[in-house]
Protein backbone atom coordinates (compact mmCIF):
# COMPACT_ATOMS: atom_id res chain seq x y z
CA UNK A 1 0.00 0.00 0.00
CA UNK A 2 1.64 3.22 -1.06
CA UNK A 3 1.95 6.19 1.32
CA UNK A 4 -0.77 8.51 0.56
CA UNK A 5 -3.78 6.94 -1.11
CA UNK A 6 -6.14 8.94 -3.56
CA UNK A 7 -9.39 9.57 -2.03
CA UNK A 8 -12.34 8.19 -4.68
CA UNK A 9 -14.95 10.61 -5.87
CA UNK A 10 -17.42 9.03 -3.98
CA UNK A 11 -20.52 10.87 -3.24
CA UNK A 12 -20.22 10.22 0.45
CA UNK A 13 -16.95 11.59 0.85
CA UNK A 14 -18.37 15.29 -0.23
CA UNK A 15 -18.01 17.43 2.78
CA UNK A 16 -19.58 21.10 3.68
CA UNK A 17 -17.14 24.26 4.77
CA UNK A 18 -15.10 23.63 1.63
CA UNK A 19 -16.42 26.21 -0.85
CA UNK A 20 -15.12 29.60 -1.26
CA UNK A 21 -16.24 31.27 1.84
CA UNK A 22 -16.27 34.76 -0.10
CA UNK A 23 -18.52 33.36 -2.12
CA UNK A 24 -20.60 32.52 0.88
CA UNK A 25 -20.79 35.30 2.14
CA UNK A 26 -21.98 37.36 -1.41
CA UNK A 27 -24.52 35.05 -1.54
CA UNK A 28 -25.51 35.58 1.87
CA UNK A 29 -25.01 39.82 1.33
CA UNK A 30 -26.94 39.15 -2.33
CA UNK A 31 -29.85 37.72 -0.21
CA UNK A 32 -30.13 40.42 2.57
CA UNK A 33 -30.09 43.06 -0.44
CA UNK A 34 -32.66 41.40 -2.07
CA UNK A 35 -34.85 41.31 0.93
CA UNK A 36 -34.47 44.93 1.54
CA UNK A 37 -35.53 45.77 -2.27
CA UNK A 38 -39.01 43.99 -0.81
CA UNK A 39 -39.79 46.61 1.28
CA UNK A 40 -39.84 50.60 1.41
CA UNK A 41 -38.63 52.62 -0.66
CA UNK A 42 -38.24 50.07 -3.51
CA UNK A 43 -41.13 47.85 -2.65
CA UNK A 44 -40.76 45.00 -4.98
CA UNK A 45 -42.74 42.58 -2.81
CA UNK A 46 -42.30 39.65 -5.48
CA UNK A 47 -38.51 39.29 -4.47
CA UNK A 48 -39.59 38.43 -1.11
CA UNK A 49 -40.32 35.19 -2.77
CA UNK A 50 -36.84 34.43 -4.39
CA UNK A 51 -34.82 36.39 -2.22
CA UNK A 52 -33.78 33.91 0.36
CA UNK A 53 -32.48 31.37 -2.21
CA UNK A 54 -28.81 32.45 -2.49
CA UNK A 55 -28.46 32.53 1.37
CA UNK A 56 -30.20 29.12 1.86
CA UNK A 57 -28.31 27.48 -1.10
CA UNK A 58 -24.97 29.24 0.88
CA UNK A 59 -26.07 27.61 4.45
CA UNK A 60 -26.88 24.09 2.92
CA UNK A 61 -22.77 23.90 2.09
CA UNK A 62 -21.55 25.47 5.53
CA UNK A 63 -21.24 24.02 8.87
CA UNK A 64 -23.50 25.06 11.72
CA UNK A 65 -20.43 27.55 12.59
CA UNK A 66 -19.89 28.77 9.24
CA UNK A 67 -23.87 28.96 8.83
CA UNK A 68 -24.17 31.28 12.37
CA UNK A 69 -21.24 33.24 10.60
CA UNK A 70 -23.39 33.72 7.45
CA UNK A 71 -26.67 34.30 8.58
CA UNK A 72 -25.39 37.06 11.06
CA UNK A 73 -23.86 38.66 7.69
CA UNK A 74 -27.14 38.41 6.16
CA UNK A 75 -28.82 39.43 9.14
CA UNK A 76 -26.55 42.94 9.80
CA UNK A 77 -26.96 43.37 6.30
CA UNK A 78 -30.38 43.58 6.08
CA UNK A 79 -31.13 45.40 9.48
CA UNK A 80 -28.53 48.18 8.56
CA UNK A 81 -30.19 48.93 5.00
CA UNK A 82 -33.77 48.46 6.74
CA UNK A 83 -32.45 50.75 9.80
CA UNK A 84 -30.48 53.44 7.94
CA UNK A 85 -33.51 56.01 9.07
CA UNK A 86 -31.62 55.46 12.41
CA UNK A 87 -28.75 57.58 11.37
CA UNK A 88 -29.99 60.76 12.55
CA UNK A 89 -28.90 59.60 15.37
CA UNK A 90 -25.61 58.58 14.36
CA UNK A 91 -24.12 55.37 13.00
CA UNK A 92 -23.86 53.80 16.90
CA UNK A 93 -27.81 53.08 16.73
CA UNK A 94 -27.27 51.43 12.90
CA UNK A 95 -24.64 49.89 13.84
CA UNK A 96 -25.70 48.38 17.82
CA UNK A 97 -29.58 47.11 15.75
CA UNK A 98 -27.67 45.49 12.98
CA UNK A 99 -25.54 43.51 15.04
CA UNK A 100 -28.02 42.40 17.18
CA UNK A 101 -31.30 42.06 15.32
CA UNK A 102 -28.75 40.40 12.97
CA UNK A 103 -27.89 37.86 15.27
CA UNK A 104 -31.31 36.23 15.39
CA UNK A 105 -30.55 35.33 11.87
CA UNK A 106 -27.47 34.09 12.84
CA UNK A 107 -29.26 31.20 14.60
CA UNK A 108 -31.28 30.51 11.85
CA UNK A 109 -27.97 30.31 9.67
CA UNK A 110 -26.52 27.90 12.29
CA UNK A 111 -30.27 25.74 12.10
CA UNK A 112 -30.07 25.18 8.91
CA UNK A 113 -26.63 24.54 8.07
CA UNK A 114 -27.12 21.24 10.39
CA UNK A 115 -29.74 20.20 8.21
CA UNK A 116 -27.69 20.08 5.16
CA UNK A 117 -27.40 16.13 5.44
CA UNK A 118 -31.39 15.71 5.65
CA UNK A 119 -32.19 12.91 3.04
CA UNK A 120 -35.45 14.20 2.39
CA UNK A 121 -35.52 17.81 0.67
CA UNK A 122 -39.62 17.98 1.59
CA UNK A 123 -38.51 17.85 5.67
CA UNK A 124 -35.45 20.32 5.13
CA UNK A 125 -37.67 22.33 3.34
CA UNK A 126 -41.05 22.12 5.95
CA UNK A 127 -38.01 22.53 8.36
CA UNK A 128 -36.27 25.57 7.52
CA UNK A 129 -39.66 27.38 6.84
CA UNK A 130 -40.56 26.72 10.14
CA UNK A 131 -36.69 27.87 11.46
CA UNK A 132 -37.40 31.23 9.49
CA UNK A 133 -40.99 31.62 11.37
CA UNK A 134 -39.57 31.11 14.78
CA UNK A 135 -36.46 33.58 14.25
CA UNK A 136 -39.11 35.82 13.01
CA UNK A 137 -41.18 35.25 15.96
CA UNK A 138 -38.44 35.56 18.12
CA UNK A 139 -37.25 39.29 16.73
CA UNK A 140 -41.01 40.47 17.49
CA UNK A 141 -40.94 38.83 21.45
CA UNK A 142 -37.56 40.08 22.42
CA UNK A 143 -38.76 41.62 25.24
CA UNK A 144 -37.62 45.33 25.30
CA UNK A 145 -35.72 45.10 22.01
CA UNK A 146 -38.56 43.46 20.31
CA UNK A 147 -38.65 45.19 16.61
CA UNK A 148 -41.15 43.78 13.72
CA UNK A 149 -39.79 46.26 10.93
CA UNK A 150 -38.35 43.89 8.32
CA UNK A 151 -40.72 40.77 9.14
CA UNK A 152 -41.25 39.20 5.84
CA UNK A 153 -45.16 39.22 6.19
CA UNK A 154 -44.80 42.78 5.59
CA UNK A 155 -43.86 42.74 2.08
CA UNK A 156 -47.43 41.25 1.11
CA UNK A 157 -49.81 44.45 2.55
CA UNK A 158 -50.46 44.84 -1.85
CA UNK A 159 -50.94 41.07 -2.41
CA UNK A 160 -54.27 40.99 -0.95
CA UNK A 161 -55.37 37.46 -1.26
CA UNK A 162 -51.99 36.43 0.30
CA UNK A 163 -52.74 38.55 3.36
CA UNK A 164 -56.09 37.05 4.20
CA UNK A 165 -53.83 34.05 5.62
CA UNK A 166 -52.68 36.93 8.35
CA UNK A 167 -56.72 36.25 9.65
CA UNK A 168 -55.56 32.66 10.38
CA UNK A 169 -52.21 32.42 11.33
CA UNK A 170 -50.65 35.95 11.66
CA UNK A 171 -47.89 38.11 9.45
CA UNK A 172 -45.57 35.08 11.09
CA UNK A 173 -47.76 32.63 9.04
CA UNK A 174 -47.34 35.06 5.92
CA UNK A 175 -43.30 34.91 6.56
CA UNK A 176 -43.72 31.13 6.88
CA UNK A 177 -44.92 30.47 3.50
CA UNK A 178 -42.75 33.36 1.85
CA UNK A 179 -39.80 30.71 3.33
CA UNK A 180 -41.30 28.05 2.19
CA UNK A 181 -41.17 29.11 -1.62
CA UNK A 182 -37.40 30.22 -1.32
CA UNK A 183 -36.57 26.38 1.18
CA UNK A 184 -37.98 24.82 -2.38
CA UNK A 185 -36.22 26.89 -4.79
CA UNK A 186 -33.09 26.47 -2.78
CA UNK A 187 -33.71 22.76 -2.86
CA UNK A 188 -34.25 21.88 -6.49
CA UNK A 189 -31.33 24.36 -7.35
CA UNK A 190 -28.95 22.73 -4.65
CA UNK A 191 -29.60 19.40 -6.90
CA UNK A 192 -28.30 20.71 -9.72
CA UNK A 193 -25.22 22.30 -8.03
CA UNK A 194 -21.75 21.13 -9.65
CA UNK A 195 -20.45 17.29 -8.19
CA UNK A 196 -17.80 19.37 -6.14
CA UNK A 197 -20.60 21.02 -3.98
CA UNK A 198 -22.25 18.95 -0.52
CA UNK A 199 -25.60 17.07 -1.20
CA UNK A 200 -27.05 14.68 1.18
CA UNK A 201 -25.69 11.13 0.67
CA UNK A 202 -28.95 9.99 -1.36
CA UNK A 203 -28.03 8.97 -5.09
CA UNK A 204 -28.60 12.42 -6.92
CA UNK A 205 -31.63 11.36 -9.43
CA UNK A 206 -33.57 10.40 -6.60
CA UNK A 207 -32.89 13.71 -4.49
CA UNK A 208 -33.57 16.02 -7.74
CA UNK A 209 -37.03 13.81 -8.36
CA UNK A 210 -37.67 14.25 -4.36
CA UNK A 211 -36.46 18.26 -4.77
CA UNK A 212 -38.81 18.97 -7.39
CA UNK A 213 -42.07 17.28 -5.64
CA UNK A 214 -41.37 19.73 -2.89
CA UNK A 215 -41.22 22.60 -4.44
CA UNK A 216 -44.33 21.17 -6.50
CA UNK A 217 -46.21 20.74 -3.02
CA UNK A 218 -44.41 24.03 -1.92
CA UNK A 219 -46.50 25.95 -5.04
CA UNK A 220 -49.45 24.09 -4.52
CA UNK A 221 -50.04 25.15 -1.25
CA UNK A 222 -49.25 28.65 -2.23
CA UNK A 223 -51.93 28.79 -4.89
CA UNK A 224 -54.22 27.27 -2.00
CA UNK A 225 -53.95 29.89 0.18
CA UNK A 226 -53.89 32.48 -2.79
CA UNK A 227 -57.48 30.99 -4.10
CA UNK A 228 -58.88 31.07 -0.99
CA UNK A 229 -57.98 34.47 0.08
CA UNK A 230 -59.23 35.41 -3.59
CA UNK A 231 -62.65 34.11 -2.88
CA UNK A 232 -62.49 36.03 0.70
CA UNK A 233 -62.70 39.32 -0.59
CA UNK A 234 -64.47 38.39 -3.29
CA UNK A 235 -67.43 37.31 -1.53
CA UNK A 236 -66.45 40.01 1.03
CA UNK A 237 -69.13 42.21 2.42
CA UNK A 238 -69.37 45.92 2.66
CA UNK A 239 -70.91 47.79 5.72
CA UNK A 240 -73.72 46.36 6.87
CA UNK A 241 -76.61 48.53 9.13
CA UNK A 242 -75.90 47.53 12.32
CA UNK A 243 -72.87 49.58 14.20
CA UNK A 244 -72.53 51.85 11.11
CA UNK A 245 -70.29 55.15 11.92
CA UNK A 246 -68.48 57.73 9.70
CA UNK A 247 -65.11 57.84 10.53
CA UNK A 248 -62.57 60.34 10.03
CA UNK A 249 -58.77 61.11 10.35
CA UNK A 250 -56.88 64.36 10.68
CA UNK A 251 -52.96 64.38 9.80
CA UNK A 252 -51.35 67.68 9.96
CA UNK A 253 -47.99 66.99 8.46
CA UNK A 254 -46.63 69.14 11.32
CA UNK A 255 -42.97 69.52 12.50
CA UNK A 256 -41.65 67.53 15.03
CA UNK A 257 -41.54 70.68 17.38
CA UNK A 258 -45.57 70.48 17.02
CA UNK A 259 -45.64 67.11 18.79
CA UNK A 260 -42.94 68.18 20.65
CA UNK A 261 -42.61 66.97 24.51
CA UNK A 262 -42.98 69.20 27.46
CA UNK A 263 -39.34 70.78 28.05
CA UNK A 264 -37.80 74.33 28.12
CA UNK A 265 -37.44 76.27 25.12
CA UNK A 266 -39.39 78.20 22.45
CA UNK A 267 -41.46 75.12 21.13
CA UNK A 268 -44.97 75.93 22.45
CA UNK A 269 -45.95 78.49 20.06
CA UNK A 270 -45.16 75.93 17.71
CA UNK A 271 -47.20 73.42 19.73
CA UNK A 272 -50.12 76.04 19.62
CA UNK A 273 -49.66 76.04 16.16
CA UNK A 274 -50.40 72.74 15.79
CA UNK A 275 -53.12 72.24 17.32
CA UNK A 276 -54.68 74.99 15.61
CA UNK A 277 -53.91 72.68 12.45
CA UNK A 278 -55.97 69.95 13.62
CA UNK A 279 -58.89 71.69 14.83
CA UNK A 280 -59.30 73.49 11.48
CA UNK A 281 -58.61 69.70 9.93
CA UNK A 282 -61.40 68.66 12.05
CA UNK A 283 -63.85 71.38 11.11
CA UNK A 284 -63.12 70.87 7.68
CA UNK A 285 -64.08 67.18 7.27
CA UNK A 286 -67.40 66.83 5.00
CA UNK A 287 -70.86 65.46 6.20
CA UNK A 288 -71.97 63.89 9.50
CA UNK A 289 -68.32 62.53 11.01
CA UNK A 290 -69.12 60.06 14.22
CA UNK A 291 -65.52 59.76 15.08
CA UNK A 292 -62.60 61.81 14.61
CA UNK A 293 -59.13 60.90 15.14
CA UNK A 294 -56.00 62.94 15.34
CA UNK A 295 -52.49 61.35 16.30
CA UNK A 296 -50.12 60.32 19.17
CA UNK A 297 -48.99 63.79 20.63
CA UNK A 298 -51.15 65.83 18.35
CA UNK A 299 -50.91 68.01 21.72
CA UNK A 300 -47.59 67.84 23.02
CA UNK A 301 -48.70 69.18 26.13
CA UNK A 302 -50.28 68.55 29.00
CA UNK A 303 -53.62 68.41 28.48
CA UNK A 304 -54.79 68.02 31.99
CA UNK A 305 -53.10 70.92 32.94
CA UNK A 306 -54.16 73.03 29.81
CA UNK A 307 -57.83 74.09 29.94
CA UNK A 308 -58.04 76.23 27.27
CA UNK A 309 -56.91 73.18 25.11
CA UNK A 310 -59.21 71.50 26.87
CA UNK A 311 -62.27 73.66 26.44
CA UNK A 312 -61.18 74.13 22.43
CA UNK A 313 -61.46 69.99 22.01
CA UNK A 314 -64.63 70.56 23.88
CA UNK A 315 -65.97 72.71 21.89
CA UNK A 316 -65.09 70.83 18.55
CA UNK A 317 -66.78 67.88 19.78
CA UNK A 318 -69.96 70.12 20.65
CA UNK A 319 -69.88 71.85 17.37
CA UNK A 320 -69.26 68.51 15.50
CA UNK A 321 -71.63 66.50 17.39
CA UNK A 322 -68.79 63.84 17.94
CA UNK A 323 -66.67 61.94 19.26
CA UNK A 324 -63.01 62.60 19.38
CA UNK A 325 -59.83 61.03 20.09
CA UNK A 326 -56.81 63.20 20.26
CA UNK A 327 -53.09 62.26 21.34
CA UNK A 328 -51.32 64.53 24.34
CA UNK A 329 -49.46 64.15 27.04
CA UNK A 330 -50.64 63.40 30.44
CA UNK A 331 -48.51 64.79 33.99
CA UNK A 332 -50.14 63.09 37.30
CA UNK A 333 -47.93 62.52 40.18
CA UNK A 334 -45.18 63.28 38.64
CA UNK A 335 -45.24 61.12 36.08
CA UNK A 336 -45.67 61.84 32.30
CA UNK A 337 -48.04 59.40 30.33
CA UNK A 338 -48.16 59.08 26.75
CA UNK A 339 -52.13 59.21 26.41
CA UNK A 340 -55.20 58.99 24.15
CA UNK A 341 -57.63 61.38 25.27
CA UNK A 342 -61.61 60.63 24.39
CA UNK A 343 -64.33 63.05 24.09
CA UNK A 344 -67.77 62.47 23.97
CA UNK A 345 -70.41 64.38 21.34
CA UNK A 346 -71.53 66.58 24.58
CA UNK A 347 -67.98 67.93 25.05
CA UNK A 348 -67.47 65.74 28.06
CA UNK A 349 -64.04 63.43 28.50
CA UNK A 350 -65.36 60.33 28.70
CA UNK A 351 -62.38 57.97 29.35
CA UNK A 352 -58.13 58.02 28.86
CA UNK A 353 -56.12 55.57 27.54
CA UNK A 354 -52.13 55.36 28.67
CA UNK A 355 -49.91 53.84 26.20
CA UNK A 356 -48.63 50.49 27.94
CA UNK A 357 -45.55 49.74 25.32
CA UNK A 358 -42.95 51.98 25.16
CA UNK A 359 -39.81 52.39 23.27
CA UNK A 360 -37.14 52.14 24.63
CA UNK A 361 -34.15 55.19 24.28
CA UNK A 362 -37.02 57.03 22.92
CA UNK A 363 -39.41 57.05 25.67
CA UNK A 364 -37.73 55.50 28.19
CA UNK A 365 -33.99 54.61 29.37
CA UNK A 366 -32.99 51.86 31.70
CA UNK A 367 -30.64 52.45 34.03
CA UNK A 368 -30.92 56.21 33.60
CA UNK A 369 -27.71 58.16 34.50
CA UNK A 370 -25.85 54.46 33.93
CA UNK A 371 -24.92 55.05 30.36
CA UNK A 372 -22.67 57.99 29.98
CA UNK A 373 -22.18 57.31 26.16
CA UNK A 374 -25.71 57.74 25.31
CA UNK A 375 -26.07 61.44 26.72
CA UNK A 376 -24.23 62.36 23.54
CA UNK A 377 -27.52 61.49 21.79
CA UNK A 378 -31.00 63.19 21.20
CA UNK A 379 -32.82 61.35 24.22
CA UNK A 380 -35.12 63.01 26.36
CA UNK A 381 -34.29 64.58 29.98
CA UNK A 382 -37.21 62.29 31.44
CA UNK A 383 -38.96 58.65 30.79
CA UNK A 384 -42.99 58.29 30.14
CA UNK A 385 -44.53 55.93 32.40
CA UNK A 386 -46.18 52.78 31.25
CA UNK A 387 -50.36 53.04 31.58
CA UNK A 388 -51.69 50.20 33.89
CA UNK A 389 -53.38 48.00 30.93
CA UNK A 390 -55.56 48.02 27.79
CA UNK A 391 -58.77 50.12 27.38
CA UNK A 392 -61.92 49.66 25.20
CA UNK A 393 -63.98 53.25 24.67
CA UNK A 394 -67.69 52.81 24.01
CA UNK A 395 -68.92 55.61 21.44
CA UNK A 396 -72.44 55.45 19.78
CA UNK A 397 -72.59 51.61 20.76
CA UNK A 398 -69.08 50.45 19.61
CA UNK A 399 -66.55 49.66 21.08
CA UNK A 400 -63.05 50.88 19.80
CA UNK A 401 -59.98 50.08 20.95
CA UNK A 402 -56.95 52.37 21.23
CA UNK A 403 -53.53 51.70 20.18
CA UNK A 404 -50.60 54.32 20.13
CA UNK A 405 -47.71 54.11 17.79
CA UNK A 406 -45.16 51.55 18.87
CA UNK A 407 -47.95 49.15 19.94
CA UNK A 408 -49.62 48.85 16.25
CA UNK A 409 -46.26 47.38 14.52
CA UNK A 410 -46.94 44.35 17.39
CA UNK A 411 -49.72 41.91 17.16
CA UNK A 412 -50.00 41.36 20.61
CA UNK A 413 -51.74 45.00 21.97
CA UNK A 414 -54.26 43.96 19.04
CA UNK A 415 -55.22 40.77 20.07
CA UNK A 416 -55.50 41.81 23.82
CA UNK A 417 -57.73 44.64 22.77
CA UNK A 418 -60.21 42.56 21.01
CA UNK A 419 -60.28 40.05 23.40
CA UNK A 420 -61.75 42.84 25.76
CA UNK A 421 -64.32 42.96 22.97
CA UNK A 422 -62.76 45.74 20.78
CA UNK A 423 -65.15 45.89 17.91
CA UNK A 424 -62.96 48.46 15.70
CA UNK A 425 -59.27 49.42 16.21
CA UNK A 426 -57.92 52.75 15.98
CA UNK A 427 -54.22 54.03 15.96
CA UNK A 428 -52.75 56.98 16.62
CA UNK A 429 -49.32 57.19 15.45
CA UNK A 430 -46.38 60.32 15.28
CA UNK A 431 -43.37 60.06 13.04
CA UNK A 432 -42.62 63.48 12.74
CA UNK A 433 -38.98 62.93 14.81
CA UNK A 434 -37.99 60.37 11.69
CA UNK A 435 -37.79 63.61 9.83
CA UNK A 436 -39.56 62.46 6.67
CA UNK A 437 -37.54 59.47 6.25
CA UNK A 438 -38.54 56.04 4.81
CA UNK A 439 -39.50 55.34 8.71
CA UNK A 440 -42.59 56.29 8.15
CA UNK A 441 -43.48 53.87 5.78
CA UNK A 442 -42.46 50.78 7.68
CA UNK A 443 -44.63 51.90 10.29
CA UNK A 444 -47.34 52.89 8.03
CA UNK A 445 -47.22 49.45 6.05
CA UNK A 446 -48.38 47.57 9.58
CA UNK A 447 -51.57 48.73 9.32
CA UNK A 448 -53.27 46.58 6.38
CA UNK A 449 -51.53 43.51 8.58
CA UNK A 450 -53.44 44.24 11.64
CA UNK A 451 -56.32 45.16 10.01
CA UNK A 452 -56.25 41.83 8.10
CA UNK A 453 -55.03 39.36 11.27
CA UNK A 454 -58.17 41.24 13.59
CA UNK A 455 -60.82 40.67 10.94
CA UNK A 456 -61.73 44.39 11.83
CA UNK A 457 -61.59 47.69 10.20
CA UNK A 458 -58.57 50.24 11.75
CA UNK A 459 -58.66 53.48 11.38
CA UNK A 460 -54.86 55.28 11.74
CA UNK A 461 -53.92 59.28 12.21
CA UNK A 462 -50.38 59.59 11.56
CA UNK A 463 -48.72 63.28 12.26
CA UNK A 464 -47.17 63.15 9.05
CA UNK A 465 -48.46 59.58 7.22
CA UNK A 466 -49.71 57.56 6.09
CA UNK A 467 -53.34 58.01 7.58
CA UNK A 468 -55.82 56.10 6.57
CA UNK A 469 -58.73 53.88 6.99
CA UNK A 470 -58.36 49.82 6.38
CA UNK A 471 -61.22 47.41 5.94
CA UNK A 472 -61.15 44.00 7.99
CA UNK A 473 -59.11 42.79 4.93
CA UNK A 474 -56.28 45.10 4.88
CA UNK A 475 -58.10 47.31 1.98
CA UNK A 476 -57.53 50.73 2.28
CA UNK A 477 -60.94 52.63 2.31
CA UNK A 478 -59.08 56.15 2.13
CA UNK A 479 -55.62 57.41 2.91
CA UNK A 480 -54.03 60.47 3.14
CA UNK A 481 -50.52 60.32 1.01
CA UNK A 482 -47.29 60.91 3.27
CA UNK A 483 -46.35 64.24 3.99
CA UNK A 484 -49.33 65.68 3.35
CA UNK A 485 -51.52 67.44 5.15
CA UNK A 486 -55.55 66.51 5.22
CA UNK A 487 -57.86 64.44 6.12
CA UNK A 488 -59.77 61.37 5.14
CA UNK A 489 -63.59 60.08 6.13
CA UNK A 490 -65.36 57.03 5.46
CA UNK A 491 -68.20 54.88 6.59
CA UNK A 492 -67.39 51.61 9.01
CA UNK A 493 -68.42 48.59 10.62
CA UNK A 494 -68.31 47.06 14.06
CA UNK A 495 -67.56 43.49 14.19
CA UNK A 496 -67.93 41.33 16.70
CA UNK A 497 -66.46 38.62 17.54
CA UNK A 498 -62.69 36.86 17.12
CA UNK A 499 -60.42 36.23 13.81
CA UNK A 500 -58.52 32.82 14.42
CA UNK A 501 -55.68 34.76 14.70
CA UNK A 502 -56.63 36.59 17.49
CA UNK A 503 -58.63 33.55 19.23
CA UNK A 504 -55.33 31.36 19.19
CA UNK A 505 -52.69 33.73 18.74
CA UNK A 506 -49.35 31.97 17.66
CA UNK A 507 -49.72 28.57 19.07
CA UNK A 508 -50.77 26.73 16.41
CA UNK A 509 -48.08 28.53 14.31
CA UNK A 510 -45.32 27.16 17.11
CA UNK A 511 -46.82 24.05 17.33
CA UNK A 512 -46.85 23.02 13.35
CA UNK A 513 -43.00 24.60 12.86
CA UNK A 514 -41.83 22.95 16.43
CA UNK A 515 -42.91 19.72 15.22
CA UNK A 516 -41.32 20.41 11.68
CA UNK A 517 -38.08 21.16 13.47
CA UNK A 518 -37.88 18.07 16.13
CA UNK A 519 -38.48 15.99 13.28
CA UNK A 520 -35.86 17.24 10.69
CA UNK A 521 -33.38 16.97 13.68
CA UNK A 522 -34.30 13.48 14.61
CA UNK A 523 -33.68 12.76 10.92
CA UNK A 524 -30.38 14.90 10.75
CA UNK A 525 -28.49 12.94 13.90
CA UNK A 526 -30.02 9.44 11.59
CA UNK A 527 -28.28 10.64 8.61
CA UNK A 528 -25.19 11.91 10.41
CA UNK A 529 -24.96 8.61 11.59
CA UNK A 530 -25.31 6.59 8.03
CA UNK A 531 -23.04 9.47 6.48
CA UNK A 532 -20.40 8.39 9.02
CA UNK A 533 -20.90 4.51 8.46
CA UNK A 534 -20.96 5.59 4.41
CA UNK A 535 -17.75 7.36 5.07
CA UNK A 536 -15.85 4.35 7.04
CA UNK A 537 -16.45 2.02 4.19
CA UNK A 538 -15.59 4.52 1.90
CA UNK A 539 -12.23 4.59 4.02
CA UNK A 540 -12.05 1.13 4.02
CA UNK A 541 -12.59 0.33 0.95
CA UNK A 542 -9.87 2.58 -0.43
CA UNK A 543 -7.07 1.53 1.75
CA UNK A 544 -7.30 -2.18 0.74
Amino acid sequence: MSDSVPLPEAHALRTRGLQPLWLMAVLAAASALALYAAFPPLEVWQVAWVGLVPLMLALSQLRPTQGLLAGWLFGAVFMACLNAYMGIYGVMPVLLGALFWGLFYGLFGAAVSALAPLPSPALRVAATAALWALVELGRGHAGPLAYTFGLSGYTQHEMLPILQLASLVGGYGIGFLIALINAGLAALLQAFLPPSWYHPLVPRAHYTRMSGRALLAAWVLLFIVYGWGALVIRSAPGPGEHGVLTAGVAQGNVSVNMHAAPRPGGVVDEIREGIDRYLRLSKSMPGKVDLIVWPETAIGLNLRGDANTQQQLAALARSRDTHLIVGALEVEDGRVYNSAYHYAPDGTLQSVYRKMDLVIFGEYVPMRGKWKWIERYPIRSFDFAAGPGRQVMPLNGVKVGPMVCFEAIFPRPAREITARGAEVLVVLNSDAWANRSVELLYNSRTAPLRAAEARKYLVRAASTGISGIFDPYGRPVATVAANEEGTATATIEARKGLSAYHRWGEFPLLWVCGLFVLVAFIQVRRAAQMEHIGRSSVFANATR
